[in-house]
């Protein structure tokens, strides 16, 4: 599990530190980079797909360019429907749309696809809001 007091990347971790699961990664900021359809992504859809069958809510933040396609989301057993996007292509739009919905305590899981790794300010912000 990610400690709260401190932000790492994911691949600055050893693999037997961090436990994948919704549970585990409750209340940290873990930031994965992937292109297209690779292992973070499957990752993400697999924490989406465990949000969803425990009865809370999520959403993913994402550029407006990039299209969403349901059948792939069916295929691992998210319900598109129950999955709001943010759609949005500028990044600082979207790191605030982040920040907005943490502080919401509204959402338990929160994916956000980002451009560049984040700073260490706007990191640490959205750090501090999932500990909420």
């Amino acid at each position: 599990m990610l400690p709260h007091n401190s932000l790492r990347r994911a691949s600055e971790l050893p693999s037997r530190a961090v436990t994948w699961t919704l549970k585990a990664l409750c209340g940290s900021l873990v930031q994965l980079s992937w292109g297209g359809h690779s292992a973070a992504y499957a990752l993400a859809a697999e924490l989406v797909t465990e949000t969803q069958q425990a009865h809370q809510f999520c959403a993913w933040i994402r550029p407006a360019a990039s299209g969403v396609h349901p059948p792939d989301l069916y295929r691992w057993g998210i319900d598109p429907a129950a999955l709001p996007f943010v759609m949005l292509d500028e990044p600082l739009a979207r790191l605030q749309a982040t920040e907005t919905l943490a502080c919401s305590g509204a959402f338990s899981t929160l994916i956000v696809e980002c451009d560049q790794h984040l700073a260490v300010a706007p990191a640490k912000r959205l750090a501090d809001s999932a500990k909420r």
